[in-house]
């Protein structure tokens, strides 16, 4: 009789799990006998493909991993390996066992996840075991300043060593020996962080993303594949990290791939990685072929077992050198071909000059050049002309300048307005090889017109929130100082350059956590680059307002902002509370409403169906100042007037102030001549126009690891119209540009 598909399914099962048992057996066996413990062990390469309801953990701590929400996730093949897909906004798997009291800190442990992800979010949580304030274990992936292991503010790690490439398998292994939290990629080292950890083990372990009271959601979910995971109660070295990555190669240690060096000599440093090994090869030469050949000429000879470096000596200044270490055995047989690494010596010439190379609006009263001399510098040469060619081969200015100076008087006063002036530092290395010097230049800023006017908006730099962050918002800085003097874009139908702007307007979320211990800090990077009145990094005044990111109301954002209010230069109105102010530049009228114009703020719900929280969130009564501030400043002349706030016209924005807050700005501003609006929040250039007023979002600067987006505006005013020129730039390139007509003088509504 033949057997039911019932039957044979159920001895299909059951010869399934008793393989998986097994397995476990084995396994854990042999994790005893080596007196390392796996606690959790997952793998998705003996999983079969579909729906998965239960991840079986193969580590001593035995249980599964099971979904929180409906939404089951998926086990697929993605790029050759197989793979749990958590990908989703409501997939989260929780484990079925309590996470033990001994990973609490005390005791070392090491987590490896093999993960796939398609690009790269500020966090993106792999496993967490705690979410208790200051004492929580979240580890993850991003490019955050906790993305790669989160314990407190004082203690956590970064992908600071560079962020593993997305659309690509990688091996994420971060060690903890009781005295630092050490983070590896596929291996390599990639950063770490002294400090004890202190954990507050919570119920569970969560499995790609976080659970926040009152959020229906994964928080920080992964959004990604997982192929396999591992947490231990052991430390691993650093060959074990890369041994588990599947290197056996050396490990060479220094110099890193890439790295300039100020040194003429240098000592190469590797570790070995196999313990057959008991000789090194070593390979070194400034041709890349000769090392990856192994050509006699590159040969440094063998060394013993034992080694770990090779001192080098009488560098070249520019040159880049290739080396690589072989692993022999006995026999002198090579058991595994070095990785070849590569490393520059810096080439002596001078560096960082001031103003910075390309600056396009330097003051008049500029009267003095700075630089940093080259390392080995005996003697500089200073060129300066306004015409390039005297610069490259005409005669210096000042001859056999002493190493231990950095400065340069120009001689004429009073620079012209909008002239370029070249310049340049030769240096003098003593015996060995001189330095030419890079040809630098600045451009003196235009002379200023109210009837032509110029100035750029920026909105979200979000200082504090990720590795390159800080980097990205100065090359935005440098890019913004440059841009004077340049054609606007032609293939966008526009004629003419960009002028001296009058100020840069900042659109709020100046740093990514107002609220937290470091906000100070990163506040502080904020004025070190973008100064006040054109005294830092940035070249101009600048107008900032605060966004949902800055902070409470009596934050230390909004308490600053205050304080820099009183500093700003020729402002027409600032509110009671000093937060909201206006001005005027020529005949236009400019609104600085911060985070929205509203009154005490409204009671809404967000776009995950819940309330918003917290007093970051109010608008503080800009819309009365508004309100006062057209009556006094503009009423019935007609003129234009331009309004900065940070929430705007999209669905994004739209979801954070509501309907009836929008009705009341509308209201307010319609017996005026509001040429424009000017919004962030939303992270993305756009042009909307609302109620027939023309608005637009200026993006961000900061797309870490990319820059962002800034608007150019120009805005000529005559007797009966005006015309306004609205271009977004990135750091090297325009991105987009219009330009319309306005009237000068709004007509008194029909009756």
């Amino acid at each position: 009789m033949r057997k039911s598909p019932w039957k044979e399914d159920g001895v299909k099962r059951k010869i399934i799990w008793l393989l998986i048992s097994l397995i476990i057996f084995c396994v854990l066996n042999s994790w005893l006998l080596s007196g390392t413990r796996k606690l959790i062990y997952l793998d998705a390469a003996i999983l079969p493909e579909g729906q998965l309801k239960s991840w079986h953990n193969l580590g001593t701590l035995g249980g599964a991993f099971v979904p929180v929400f409906r939404n089951v996730p998926y086990v697929e093949n993605i790029k050759g390996k197989k793979a749990v897909n958590l990908s989703g906004v409501d997939i989260l798997l929780r484990s079925t066992f309590a996470p033990p009291g001994y990973l609490n800190g005390k005791q070392p442990f090491t987590i490896t996840a093999r993960v796939y992800v398609a690009e790269l979010a500020q966090r993106q949580t792999i496993l967490n075991w705690s979410q208790e304030p200051e004492k929580s274990a979240i580890f993850g992936l991003g490019k955050g300043l906790n993305a790669a292991f989160f314990n407190s503010d004082r203690l956590k790690v970064c992908f600071r060593g560079g962020y593993p490439q997305p659309r690509e398998w990688h091996l994420i292994t971060l060690v903890y020996d009781k005295q630092k939290l050490t983070l590896y990629v596929d291996g390599w080292f990639n950063a770490e962080s002294q400090g004890q950890v202190n954990i507050k083990p919570g119920s569970f372990f969560y499995l790609g993303g976080q659970v926040a009271p009152g959020f229906p959601l994964p928080f920080d979910p992964f959004n990604g594949y997982l192929a396999s995971l591992e947490l231990l109660d052991t430390a691993y070295s650093p060959v074990e990290v890369w041994n588990a990555s599947g290197h056996r190669e050396a490990i060479p240690l220094y110099p890193a791939e890439g790295q300039m060096l100020g040194t003429l000599n240098v000592s190469l440093q590797w570790e070995k990685s196999d313990e057959r090994a008991n000789y090194f090869s070593i390979y070194f030469s400034s041709n890349r072929g000769e090392v990856e050949k192994g050509l006699a000429k590159a040969g440094k000879g063998n060394l013993g077992g034992d080694s770990h470096h090779l001192d080098i000596s009488n560098l070249e200044p520019g040159k880049t050198y290739f080396w690589r270490v072989d692993q022999l055995d006995s026999k002198g047989q090579v058991l595994q071909p070095g990785i070849i690494r590569s490393f520059k010596i810096d080439d002596g010439s001078a560096r960082n000059p001031v103003p910075h190379n390309l600056h396009g609006s330097v003051s008049r009263e500029l009267n003095r050049l700075l630089w940093t001399p080259g390392p080995w510098a005996t003697s500089q040469d200073v060129y300066f002309a306004l015409d390039p060619k005297i610069v490259a081969k005409g005669k210096p200015a000042i001859k056999d300048l002493k190493p231990g100076l950095n400065s340069f008087f120009i001689p004429e006063k009073n620079l012209k307005y909008g002239e370029t002036y070249y310049w340049r530092i030769d240096t003098q290395n003593g015996s060995g090889p001189s330095s030419p010097g890079q040809l630098w230049s600045f451009r003196v800023q235009d002379s200023p017109s109210d009837e032509d006017l110029t100035f750029f908006v920026v909105a979200d730099l979000h200082y504090g929130s990720t590795v390159n962050s800080r980097d990205i918002n100065r090359l935005m800085a440098k890019s913004m100082n440059s841009l004077p003097g340049q054609s606007y874009p032609e293939e966008f139908g526009l004629k003419g350059k960009v002028h001296t702007p009058r100020g840069v307007v900042v659109l709020g979320d100046i740093v990514d956590d107002g609220d937290s211990v470091e906000a100070e800090k990163f506040w502080q990077e904020y004025v070190e680059d973008f100064g006040l009145k054109g005294d830092k990094l940035l070249a101009f005044p600048v107008y900032e307002g605060f966004g949902e990111h800055d902070g409470a109301s009596n934050g230390l954002v909004r308490t600053n902002l205050k304080n820099r209010n009183k500093l700003r230069p020729e402002l027409k109105s600032i509110s009671a509370d000093g937060l909201h102010y206006s001005w005027d530049w020529g005949k236009v009228h400019f609104v600085q409403l911060n985070l929205y114009p509203g009154s005490v703020g409204e009671e809404y719900l967000n776009i995950w169906g819940r309330r918003f929280t917290g007093d970051a969130r109010y608008p503080k009564h800009s819309l009365e100042f508004l309100i006062e501030d057209l009556r006094r400043n503009v009423g019935s002349s007609g003129r234009p007037v331009v309004i900065f706030q940070h929430y705007g016209f999209d669905s994004w924005s739209e979801a954070w102030w509501t309907q009836k807050e929008r009705a009341a700005f509308l209201q307010a501003i319609q017996p005026y001549n509001v040429i424009a609006i000017f919004w962030g929040h939303s992270h993305v250039i756009q042009s909307l126009a609302w109620n027939g007023i023309k608005t637009w979002c200026a993006g961000t600067i900061n797309n870490d690891p990319e820059s962002g987006n800034y608007l150019v505006v120009n805005i000529k005013t005559g007797r009966r119209s005006g015309q306004m020129i609205v271009a977004s730039r990135k750091a090297e390139k325009w991105a987009s540009a219009e330009k319309f007509s306005f009237k000068m003088k709004k007509e008194p509504a029909k009756r």
